[in-house]
């Protein structure tokens, strides 16, 4: 406290307002990007360019090879692009992958992930964002993580909130590998239980909604008896745990990270496959412009 300065004493009191996002950049050494999804791919690239290390909400880019684009750039800038998805850093997720890709369940042939909440009439105002961009990076996450990112096909289901508006209330994805298949589905309209279930030939991996919260899960056989219970203690939302990791790989060049650039850039392909209407059946929407 010098010079006449107000006291430094509530989160608010340390908050620095700019006035244009370069500077802002200009102002640190890392940024933390979770703006609407269409802007993401200028914003990341200015600030790489600049210098600037990135822990971003996914998807990172609305296209592909705008994200394999950012990931080379990053690379040359010698900079860290991370991917902001609390789930892959949580303790009990990493745990439940793990478990899974070491046979415990026996060959993995289908997973089917839920990602639905129903938002506010307020949030929906402030965050108007697509809900196949809002959710499907948590939908496909445990699907790349295990089946990898080269699908062989792709096909949509979607509902859209209004006959006007290009914000989807329902979409259901569904993957095809060469020997595995996948069914996600996401909504910001439509509520559903939000569970993770992956089905193998000895026994599945159930976890209970919301999944993208994980503190508990259970691998179930058909012999109930054997029935084997997981639990870890979640702290917080798991925010603090990609935090540490991000810090970590900046200070030591560590590149723990379990969002890999394979994965993240695969969560853009998604979308990409989406928008361009690869594959796409459309339900008629929730409301019209008819209706109150």
């Amino acid at each position: 406290y010098e010079g006449g300065k107000k006291p430094v004493n509530t989160v608010e009191d340390a908050v620095e307002v700019y006035d244009s996002y370069e500077r802002l950049l200009d102002a640190c050494d890392a940024v933390y990007i979770g703006t609407n999804p269409k802007n993401r791919y200028e914003q990341i690239k200015t600030a790489i360019e600049k210098g600037k290390h990135i822990l971003c909400k996914t998807p990172v880019a609305l296209k592909e090879s705008e994200a394999k684009e950012l990931f080379s750039l990053a690379h040359d800038k010698n900079v860290v692009l991370m991917g902001a998805l609390k789930t892959a850093y949580a303790t009990a997720y990493k745990r439940l992958i793990l478990l899974a890709k070491s046979g415990f369940v026996g060959r993995i042939i289908h997973i089917n992930v839920v990602c639905t909440q129903l938002e506010s009439d307020e949030k929906k105002v402030s965050l108007n964002w697509p809900g196949v961009c809002t959710w499907s990076p948590f939908g496909v996450l445990p699907v790349f993580q295990l089946y990898g990112t080269d699908y062989e096909q792709i096909s949509f289901v979607t509902c859209m909130m209004d006959d006007k508006s290009d914000i989807d209330a329902f979409t259901k994805i569904d993957l095809t590998y060469p020997d595995e298949t996948a069914t996600v589905t996401v909504g910001k309209g439509v509520k559903s239980e939000g569970e993770l279930i992956i089905a193998g030939t000895k026994g599945y991996i159930y976890v209970p909604a919301p999944w993208w919260k994980t503190d508990y899960f259970e691998i179930r056989y058909e012999d109930q008896e054997a029935k084997k219970r997981f639990f870890y203690q979640l702290e917080g939302e798991g925010i603090r745990f990609e935090i540490a990791d991000f810090v970590k790989n900046i200070c030591d060049n560590s590149k723990i990270n379990p969002l890999n650039d394979e994965i993240l850039t695969g969560m853009s392909r998604v979308v990409e496959d989406y928008y361009s209407g690869k594959n796409l059946s459309v339900l008629k929407p929730l409301t019209t412009g008819s209706e109150d």
